[in-house]
């Protein structure tokens, strides 16, 4: 593996999977006394969603630059703006909404949540680097039209149509 071949946006992706991968867990979502709450356990839709889309993020982006995942089959730049765009939309709801209320005490926001959300921000500005780099416009996330066109396979691409059947054997 040829780590030249990495980019800049990559690192940046490979690098928030990595952070959300071990200090997501590691850390403390919410806390109060000797209450705590772990994200992506305890905040499935807010917590483990964003944790999931920031990790598979870094896999992909990973994968990809390594070679090791060929690039035909998807428009893997797009998905990863909107993965990450969505996981960081999710962090920003979870720190806006705080660590919850468990037990009667309202549970405040613990280090996991701000290193969680930080990861997220860093993921996405990784995928829109990649995005942009990769020819695209941020201009074209507004129109559905143009993103549903990337997800479409061009007429090239299609299968070949089967051989023509063998002509019959001559009669006797």
């Amino acid at each position: 593996m040829d780590l030249s071949k990495f980019k800049p946006s990559d690192w940046l992706l490979v690098a928030a999977g990595a952070i959300m991968l071990i200090f997501g867990i590691v850390l403390d979502w919410a806390k109060v006394g000797s209450v705590s709450g772990n994200g992506p356990f305890d905040y499935f839709f807010t917590g483990g969603i964003s944790w999931l889309l920031v990790v598979a993020a870094g896999v992909i982006a990973f994968l990809l630059a390594a070679g090791i995942m060929k690039p035909g089959g998807a428009p893997w730049s797009l998905l990863l703006v909107l993965g990450t765009g969505l996981a960081t939309l999710l962090m920003l709801l979870r720190l806006i909404m705080g660590g919850g209320d468990e037990a009667g005490f309202d549970l405040d926001r613990g280090p996991g949540m701000y290193v969680a959300f930080v990861a997220a921000v860093i993921a996405l500005v990784g995928a829109v680097m990649n995005y942009k780099a990769s020819g695209g416009d941020l201009n074209d996330l507004k129109d559905f039209n143009k993103i549903k066109g990337a997800f479409a396979k061009p007429a090239d691409s299609a299968p070949p149509p089967p051989p023509p059947p063998p002509p019959p054997p001559p009669a006797v």
